[in-house]
């Protein structure tokens, strides 16, 4: 449910500064969102899951309505591509999704380097993008057409998140001998 409450935050923050990706007055409200997500390769498994979190989060948002916008209501569709878990491939299929699909929102990939690999097409373009599993610093969104929601680093998921205090002096903190 949280994947789902974080895809409908970002992609509602999104459309509500860009709204080009969708369709033609009078035509359903539909609004194509790409991926390329590794469906075979090395992150075949993790990329499965990716697809399967986006369709989870997709057939929600869907069944709620969809996302409201100016007072209309647009549902999603997603088109993937399979990025082979290779960046190259990656960014061939991000290029193939801005430039012959026409798809003006993407959905990261699954991996820091496929999401370091595409981060130049989606800028180059502007096409803004939600990312929510790289974790490598160099994909932290820096870039002006990325949404990364907030998620600790996988060592971090077991524990419960800590809250930051300033430290102390040592003197202070220790009790007194008397």
């Amino acid at each position: 449910m949280r994947a789902v409450r974080l895809l409908r935050a970002g992609l509602a923050a999104i459309l509500l500064c860009t709204l080009g990706g969708a369709s033609s007055p009078g035509a359903e409200d539909i609004i194509i969102l790409g991926a390329a997500v590794s469906l075979t390769g090395k992150y075949a498994l993790n990329g499965a899951n990716t697809k399967n979190g986006y369709e989870l989060a997709v057939h929600k948002i869907n069944d709620k309505g969809g996302v409201s916008i100016g007072g209309r209501s647009y549902r999603f569709v997603v088109r993937y591509y399979d990025d082979e878990s290779t960046p190259a491939r990656g960014t061939e299929l991000a290029e193939r999704l801005v430039k012959q699909d026409g798809v003006k929102f993407m959905l990261g990939p699954y991996s820091s380097g496929l999401t370091k690999a595409i981060l130049p097409v989606v800028e180059k373009y502007k096409v803004p993008m939600v990312e929510g599993t790289a974790r490598r610093a160099s994909c932290s969104p820096k870039a002006s057409a990325t949404f990364s929601p907030c998620s600790p680093p996988p060592t971090n998921i077991s524990r419960p998140p800590s809250i930051s205090r300033p430290s102390m002096p040592t003197s202070s903190a220790r009790p007194r001998k008397r």
